[in-house]
């Protein structure tokens, strides 16, 4: 049994269970818009990973798709919501998020505390997100 959700990177997976006999397995991203459907290439790669791991009497009771967090650029989003003073959000880390959570954590307690803001804090800015297509590509 697997006690905590865990991380296996080898097999590119994420396992964790809920409830005695329900083990969820997620891992598997594309980038494919707003598409529900399940491709079977990805029903094997996690079929492959509960073998993998020797759960027995394994099998799938529901196959979904969840979306993912990413931002156009897949950056995260961690700073000040433009036209608010004190509504802060720290999100898009799309596959990261567990990666990264620790450091947006960090990087918004830093903020709300009166910090000197880092020097890569504009690559993340919540404003980057209202400008125009056009001027998502142009340095600034």
């Amino acid at each position: 049994m697997i006690g905590l959700p865990a991380i296996l990177g080898g097999l590119g997976a994420v396992v964790a269970f809920h409830r005695e006999s329900v083990l969820r397995i997620s891992g598997y991203f594309e980038l494919a818009g707003y598409g529900i459907d399940v491709e079977p290439r990805a029903k094997q790669l996690l079929a492959r990973v509960g073998e993998r791991i020797k759960v027995r009497g394994l099998h799938a009771i529901e196959i979904g798709v969840g979306m993912r967090p990413c931002t156009y650029d897949q950056l995260p989003v961690v700073g000040v919501i433009p036209n608010h003073r004190n509504l802060y959000v720290a999100t898009g880390g799309c596959r990261r998020g567990m990666t990264m959570a620790p450091l947006m954590g960090k990087l918004i307690a830093d903020m709300m505390s009166g910090g000197s803001p880092k020097s890569y804090m504009h690559a993340l800015d919540p404003s980057r997100l209202l400008r125009t297509p056009a001027d998502r590509y142009v340095a600034h």
